[in-house]
């Protein structure tokens, strides 16, 4: 069974702004604080483009792929990772409010056999330094 950990945070752009940055999969080392790079993005973002990830995960450095699975323009966007133990992936939604900000939540999906499930208040921890980071990122841009 798969555990869902979530954070929510509001950045002053629109929607359009933060969902381009967001599903640009080679952003994701700029905000996302565990993944060092990105290669071989398919098909520009949407549902079934494919990446290679490389990340610093429980002191090591490893190599997964990921999988978008869903991309609604604006609205939703996910992806999972396909190699265990670090299965599961993110989901993301994106509300416009004050015309001018992005109320933005983001999901993990822990998988049954992720490492992280026994740590769940680090993986919150890391979500919201990760909206943090998306927040100053967009906002400075």
């Amino acid at each position: 069974m798969a555990d869902t950990i979530e954070a929510t945070g509001l950045i002053k752009a629109p929607v359009e702004k933060v969902f381009s940055y967001v599903t640009n999969l080679s952003n994701l080392p700029r905000w996302v604080g565990a993944i060092n790079a990105v290669e071989g993005v398919s098909a520009a973002g949407g549902v079934g483009a494919t990446a290679a990830v490389t990340a610093h995960i429980v002191n090591k450095d490893v190599r997964t792929s990921l999988k978008v699975t869903e991309h609604q323009k604006n609205q939703k966007f996910s992806y999972e990772f396909s190699d265990e133990p670090y299965g599961g992936g993110f989901q993301f939604s994106f509300q416009p409010v004050f015309g001018d900000h992005t109320k933005v939540t983001m999901s993990m999906v822990v998988g049954e056999k992720n490492v992280f499930k026994s740590q769940a208040e680090a993986m919150l921890r890391n979500l919201n330094a990760s909206l943090e980071s998306l927040k100053e990122n967009i906002e400075a841009s």
